[in-house]
């Protein structure tokens, strides 16, 4: 998060270099907040599982709303590097878990459609953990992976719905879901269980 709003041209992908074991991780796409002042990174590959990424963010190439160099290492002067540590989520399965929930359309009118062929997949492990909703728009991931985990949410392969242009999507059976990524082809969530999360196309 910055503390000043950034300028939309600057935030470019040569600003921010993502490495994991001294190898670099492609940025594919940034993604800046409405306040201007948190950016996503979005990587062209998956990120490998329990690993420990650094992200370096080059305050010399970042511009604040009023074309100010950005203070990346905070020491009061314009510029410099920021870096940041995290880890990435385990991709390990729990055997006899599972998360399950329903996929269904709120249309305006109030009634609450089930959406049939939905696909909703692990992130990291899209092959292989995945699973498609059946008439109800019932769905069940099993096993379940440890602790956190994304999802992808492809709502545009229902098979029995054409979603108008204004309409909530409901993923029910996650105990938060915090929407990363509205794009025309999927919404992606952050999981845990057992509540209900929307997103509004």
């Amino acid at each position: 998060t910055f503390r000043n709003a950034l300028d939309p041209i600057a935030v470019v992908p040569a600003a921010f270099n993502a490495t994991f074991g001294g190898n670099p991780l492609t940025v594919g796409n940034l993604h800046l907040s409405s306040d201007g002042k948190r950016v996503t990174l979005f990587y062209q590959n998956p990120l490998p599982a329990s690993a420990l990424v650094r992200v370096e963010v080059d305050g010399d190439q970042l511009l604040d709303d009023l074309g100010n160099v950005i203070d990346g290492d905070a020491n009061g002067a314009p510029g410099g590097i920021a870096t940041i540590d995290f880890e990435t989520l385990s991709l390990t399965t729990i055997p006899g878990t599972a998360v399950c929930g329903r996929v269904f359309a709120s249309e305006l009118s109030g009634v609450n459609e089930p959406l049939q062929g939905v696909v909703i997949s692990v992130d990291g492990l899209e092959s292989t953990l995945f699973a498609t909703t059946d008439t109800k728009g019932d769905y069940c991931l099993d096993p379940a992976p440890v602790g956190r985990f994304f999802v992808h949410v492809n709502e545009l392969a229902a098979t029995n719905a054409s979603p108008p242009p204004a309409r909530t999507i409901r993923l029910s059976g996650a105990r938060s879901c915090r929407w990363l990524d509205r794009s025309s082809t999927s919404a992606r969530c952050t999981c845990h269980w057992w509540l209900t999360a929307r997103f509004n196309r």
